[in-house]
């Protein structure tokens, strides 16, 4: 049986060890302490909070420890009078004090010229496994960036990943969308798969996050909550961010790292009193603008021309009288004589409101945080929002100076409000015809409280003719998800250098979809079987991790220092999913599926998915007179999701760093504080996404024949699909100048994917499928990274902050097999272009015509040749250009789009067909300043960018080809209407002419610098805090996406690659917002 078939009696084990535990902290963490005082910087007398103070014995052996509050006061009590006080702090010289008799101890710390470039995850001597190994990030070798949370407490941001956009290399972060919920997509370090999973991995405290990868995920076509993992993360509960790059630094956690780690370490408690701080957040939003549209008037006098230009004769108004605007006739007149704003009738100014509270405190035997976050947050669009509350309770014990425990608890619950078309509700708000009225005008010409929702138009029928408001009011999409992790943790030091340590971590997680169309938001009568649709699905996910942790610190002679870790690791996790749907319920007010429908429309569907991997990991780390540092790591892993004969594989990485500024002959160069060359190579392995393609599975058909059901094989054993070999290569540099003041680090990497996995290899169609999974191609990553921080000004008044990070990343497909297709997509009709990964090019690049305006007279529209010259037929007769002929054969005339004939044979194909760009930018990154003055004022701004990757803009396509009934941009005013007309917009014609093919008219720069904050932050002084009687109270306000520059026509160049693909297709744009912030401690 397996362990998650036991999950209810885990879940009552670990409800009654939390009521156990609980009862008992409060009273372990109020123990007395005997040596008090207070921390200070001695160049300024300020206060040093977060300072270590640690008991050692006479083999310099950490006995206990604690840090300075807020105040920078201190309390420990030591356990034995003959020991040493150690003072310590980030950028400061450590002091060790015996204190024999007294009883108060201030201390005043003295700044350390060579201050760390880097903080150190585990203490020299008493190591712990709350990073990734013995190895401290200062002396490993590989390409890690890191992020204190304090950079962003201030923000009103939706999830982590919005807060970290555009602040680290080598991290593109880029939008789902503007409307709650909507998340980010993330990649390190640009494309290394082409179908396997490209997302990183999540670990919180040292425990992965978001293991699961449904079969069913499609990575284009999944809902927001799909990548929105990070909102059950809240922000105020984060201490630090940590992402790890390469194959070296992810090697701990194995293939599901493979596409970088995002770490992220939680606040815990702290040896202080306790702690009460609440904070509240109010922002407001403003309605995004919209693209500038036709109003009623202007879309009447389109559709007309049009129409007729198509046809070749006009719209027979008396029959399609939504252009007729005959007052005697009043339905039709008054519900088709307006000029409604759509974009303003379903988008409004939003409001948000975060509430936070958290206590925090502890003794010498046990630190606890307790944290409740909630979260309000409307959307700009109408029917969309966001609710959720999330708790976090961080516990840790001291049973004995050997034995340590850790507890933790995190619990989310929050409800998705989706528009109930929320992929196409924005760019079907835009395309609705303007003429339409919102509500009902009844046949005397009396207005109505009533939704105009025909059920057909010259719009088309039902399922394209949504009334918008009806929609968004009317339709119900909304998404559930309650989560639960819990985390259990043993520390032992078997000896002084010996330290083992166990985890466990158990996950479940249930997301329930319910969706409900009623009558009233389609126009469909209530008898239609199409009427009143419920869909609802229930997906369980339940998840068990295991780490096993033995690391070895030997005490070495001289100048050697030594380590090793072993780790083994299990991870299981099952996916229980079903859902049902059912049209034509007798009520709107029958909305569940389980109501039963009038008529036998009832479909349902589940599927059930099942995970399982292993791995054990060795690290061996050896540093000689602190500047040589050599860590190889060997892991051996094995994956349910490949058959036995592939599913094991080994994966070694190798990483040196020399620290030259600690050199004799560095000594000179007081003005360095570091200067360090690190170099890493390292392989992992990606895996499909699907389970179980070692089975030949079968299906049955969903119809009978002689009452008898048919059974299939639906796929094909794939016993020799195989791991995807990622080998990463990385060069560092980090330096350090003039006391801290100056830091630049620089990456220089190359990743090559062998063997990468895609799902479309042909095979022959006589094996019963025309194609399968495999391992086909070949791929190479490669760029360079570089980040500077800057402090220009420190004085004791002022102190002044800049930072700009840089990234490039380029790929291309380096080899494939002959059974890989290379291409997807069309260019033989309107409105697509064709995808090519050839082999040469980067990933994600795209081919279609090039535009050459329009024809201004019929005369251009005459065939050409290389120079320029007219062709004529054997006849004498001009040769025209045509569009793919003989398929089609459609002769181009005066006003149509004008394509460039690339081999002037007067006919546009697929020999015409270019490269027109790719998706993937060549520089991102950001930068910002702070201006502080007094320690108590401060000001921020922070941009992101990126340049030079290309969108291909559907949503103008679709505003601007004038093939439809649709309403359209006021670009199209200055279409074409006469014969000698020089313009860049071509003629109307309804469902005629090839005016918007696949080319570079609809492909821009995407580049574009976002004004993403403005903050102005002011921590109230202590003098008037006493008198509040409240330890310390901050307020700050921000302004959010204040700006956009770019030169993009769209709403909003920020398009997700993962997701979307590099085409804009008119999501919700990221609006302008003003947050309001108070945090109050007591």
């Amino acid at each position: 049986m397996s362990i998650l078939d036991k999950k209810n009696i885990i879940k009552k084990i670990t409800l009654l060890c939390w009521i156990f535990f609980a009862a008992n902290i409060i009273v372990l963490a109020q123990e007395s302490r005997i040596i008090k005082g207070t921390i200070k910087d001695k160049t300024d007398n300020s206060l040093v909070p977060g300072a270590t103070v640690v008991e050692v014995d006479k083999n310099n052996r950490i006995i206990s420890g604690t840090i300075s509050d807020i105040n920078g006061q201190y309390a420990i009590k030591l356990k034995n009078p003959q020991n040493r006080i150690s003072f310590g702090f980030i950028g400061y010289k450590t002091q060790i004090i015996t204190p024999g008799e007294k009883l108060i101890l201030d201390i005043f710390l003295v700044p350390d010229n060579k201050m760390l470039n880097s903080v150190d995850i585990v203490s020299k001597k008493r190591v712990g496994t709350d990073g990734i190994s013995n190895v401290s990030i200062r002396d490993m070798g590989v390409p890690i960036v890191s992020i204190d949370a304090k950079e962003f407490e201030d923000l009103s941001v939706n999830s982590v990943d919005d807060a970290l956009q555009g602040r680290l290399t080598g991290v593109d972060i880029t939008s789902n969308g503007g409307d709650p919920g909507a998340g980010m997509s993330i990649k390190i370090r640009g494309t290394s798969t082409l179908n396997a999973n490209s997302e990183p991995l999540i670990v919180v405290d040292n425990v992965p996050y978001n293991m699961e990868i449904r079969d069913d995920f499609d990575f284009a076509n999944e809902d927001e909550q799909g990548y929105a993992d990070l909102l059950n993360i809240a922000p105020e509960d984060i201490a630090e961010i940590s992402v790890l790059k390469d194959a070296s630094a992810t090697a701990m956690w194995g293939a599901k790292a493979v596409n970088g780690v995002l770490l992220i370490k939680t606040k815990r408690g702290q040896r202080k009193k306790p702690t009460l701080t609440y904070s509240h957040m109010s922002t407001v939003t403003w309605e995004p603008q919209s693209l500038p549209m036709l109003n009623g008037d202007q879309y009447s006098t389109l559709i007309l021309e049009g129409y007729e230009n198509g046809y070749g004769y006009p719209l027979v108004t008396a029959v399609n009288k939504e252009f007729l605007y005959d007052p005697s006739d009043p339905w039709w007149y008054y519900n088709y004589s307006n000029n409604t704003d759509w974009w303003d009738e379903t988008h409004k100014n939003s409001y948000q409101q975060t509430h936070a509270l958290s206590l925090n405190g502890g003794g010498e035997k046990a630190q606890y945080r307790f944290s409740l976050n909630y979260k309000d947050q409307g959307g700009t669009t109408l029917g969309a929002g966001y609710e959720g509350l999330t708790g976090r309770m961080n516990l840790d014990y001291s049973i004995s100076e050997k034995l340590k425990v850790r507890m933790d608890l995190s619990y989310s619950n929050n409800t998705t409000n989706k528009n109930y078309d929320y992929r196409n509700f924005s760019k079907r708000t835009l395309l609705k015809m303007p003429n339409m009225s919102v509500f009902e005008y009844d046949s005397d010409g009396t207005l109505t409280s009533n939704y105009l929702s025909p059920e057909s138009n010259i719009q088309g029928s039902y399922g394209s003719t949504y009334n918008p408001v009806a929609l968004a009011k009317e339709g119900i999409y909304d998404e559930y998800v309650e989560q639960l992790i819990s985390v259990f943790k043993l520390d032992y030091n078997i000896l002084s250098s010996l330290y083992l340590s166990g985890l466990v971590s158990y996950k479940t997680k249930n997301t329930v979809t319910s969706r409900f169309l009623p009558e009233t938001a389609t126009g469909v009568a209530w008898t239609d079987t199409d009427s009143n649709y419920s869909y609802e699905k229930s997906d369980d996910y339940n998840e068990l991790y295991t780490e096993t942790k033995l690391i070895y610190s030997p005490e070495l002679p001289g100048k050697h220092k030594a380590g090793a870790t072993l780790q083994w690791t299990t991870y299981e996790g099952r996916n229980i999913y079903n859902a049902g749907s059912s049209l034509n319920s007798a009520s709107v007010n029958l909305q569940d599926v389980s109501n039963g429908s009038t008529n036998v429309n009832l479909s349902a569907a589940n599927n059930y998915g099942d995970s399982k991997s292993v791995g054990g990991t060795a690290l061996l780390h050896y540093k000689y007179a602190d500047r040589y540092i050599i860590t190889g790591t060997v892991r051996r892993e094995g994956n349910s999701k490949l058959s036995k004969e592939q599913r094991w594989a080994t994966f070694k990485s190798l990483s040196l760093s020399y620290r030259v500024s600690d050199e004799p002959f560095m000594e000179k160069y007081d003005w360095l504080d570091e200067l360090r060359v690190s170099t890493s190579i390292g392989e992992n392995g990606n895996l499909p996404r699907y389970e179980n393609l070692y089975y030949n599975d079968y299906a049955s058909y969903n119809w009978t024949y002689l009452n008898k059901t048919g059974v299939f094989p639906s796929s094909m054993e794939l016993g020799d699909l195989t791991w995807e070999q990622v080998i990463s290569k990385n060069l560092r540099f980090d330096l350090s100048m003039f006391k801290n003041r100056v830091n630049v680090n620089a990456d220089l990497y190359m990743t090559n994917t062998n063997g990468a996995l895609v799902t479309s290899a042909s095979i022959p169609s006589t094996t019963g499928y025309n194609s399968i999974y495999m391992n086909v191609a070949d791929l190479e990553s490669k760029g360079w990274e570089i980040a500077v921080n800057l402090t220009p000004v420190q004085t004791n008044n002022w102190r002044v902050g800049v930072n700009f990070n840089i990234s490039r990343n380029s790929n291309i497909l380096k080899d494939a097999k002959a059974n890989y297709s290379l291409t997807s997509g069309s260019v033989v009709g309107n409105g697509s272009y064709l995808t090519m990964s050839k082999i040469g090019n980067p990933i994600g690049s795209f081919y279609g015509y090039r535009s050459q305006g329009v024809y201004s007279t019929t005369e251009e529209t005459i065939a050409t040749d290389a120079n320029g010259a007219q062709i004529f037929d054997a006849t004498g007769k001009p040769v025209y250009m045509v569009f793919n002929y003989p398929d089609n054969g459609y002769q181009f005339v005066a006003g149509d789009a004008k394509y460039e004939d690339v081999n002037h044979d007067g006919n546009i194909n697929y020999m015409d067909v270019v490269y027109l760009g790719n998706i993937n930018p060549d520089f991102y990154g950001g930068f910002g300043a702070s201006v502080t003055f007094k320690k108590n004022l401060s000001l921020s701004v922070f941009f992101n960018y990126r340049y030079g990757n290309e969108i291909m803009n559907m949503t103008r396509m679709d505003l601007e080809n004038m093939y439809s009934y649709n309403n359209q941009s006021t670009a199209v005013l200055r279409r074409w209407r006469n014969e000698g007309d020089v313009t860049d917009i071509p003629r109307a014609t309804i469902k005629h002419g090839y005016n918007y093919l696949g080319s570079d008219r609809f492909v821009e720069d995407g580049s574009f610098v976002r004004f993403k904050y403005l903050t102005l932050r002011y921590d109230i002084p202590k003098t008037i805090c006493q008198q509040l009687k409240v330890t310390n109270m901050k307020l700050s306000t921000t302004i959010n996406n204040l700006q956009c520059y770019t030169k993009y026509l769209g709403m909003n160049p920020d398009i997700s690659v993962a997701k979307y693909g590099g085409k804009d297709t008119g999501i919700t744009p990221i609006s302008t917002g003003m947050t309001f912030n108070l945090s109050v401690t007591f």
